[in-house]
């Protein structure tokens, strides 16, 4: 039995900067939200486990042959806007980004062997690894995403309402790119040869 990992990528309010109506404080920065949210598996020896995690109930994950999955929301925080011209442009301003990671939690492993436990160590311990690349590659796409908002220019009227309504498309094209590279990430940890995967095999053989 070997199960999957997943991904979902979130386009939340990456646009909300096409209604904003007055600068704020500037605050040039990238910041990152991380949250867990565990299930709970039983199980005292590797196969007991295994089959635990593929029948467990995961709020968040819709394919129950999934072990974890991790999100990946943007946001925009403060921001300061310039006129020039009469043209408005945006200097700075702050991406938050929320990555969340839903992961197994083994309970009950005070009943299991030493190997059993190594395995499960080793396990997890690839899977944080994993989620870490998710992370890697969200901040990448927020320094992205600042460089392409700073180059937006639009009519200084209404206090610069709208000022990002032209770009939509461009700003779609960028979360495709993004959920491109994290779902490259996932397909290539899901390959027969992977590390996690000989780890969950090791996990499922383990006495």
């Amino acid at each position: 039995m070997r199960l999957g990992l997943i991904h979902k990528f979130s386009l939340f309010a990456l646009l909300a900067v096409a209604s904003f109506i007055a600068a704020s404080p500037a605050l040039a920065k990238i910041t990152v939200v991380e949250k867990t949210e565990f299930y709970l598996v039983r199980g005292k020896n590797g196969e007991e486990i295994v089959k635990a995690m593929a029948t467990a109930r995961k709020a968040g994950i819709s394919n129950s042959k999934q072990l974890a999955g991790t999100s990946v929301k943007y946001d925009i925080g403060k921001y300061e806007h310039v006129i020039k011209n009469g043209r408005c442009t945006i200097k700075e301003l702050e991406i938050i980004i929320t990555v969340r990671l839903i992961a197994p939690q083994w309970q009950g492993n005070a009943l299991a062997s030493m190997g059993t436990r190594a395995a499960w160590d080793a396990f997890m311990a690839e899977l944080l690894i994993l989620h870490r690349n998710h992370v890697l590659i969200a901040r990448q796409g927020a320094k992205e995403l600042e460089t392409e908002l700073k180059k937006l220019s639009g009519p200084a009227s209404e206090a610069c309402r709208g000022i990002a309504g032209p770009y939509t498309g461009h700003f779609e094209s960028l979360a495709r790119e993004w959920n491109r590279r994290h779902a490259a990430n996932v397909a290539r940890q899901n390959q027969k040869n992977s590390k996690i995967t000989k780890l969950q095999i090791a996990l499922l053989k383990s006495k």
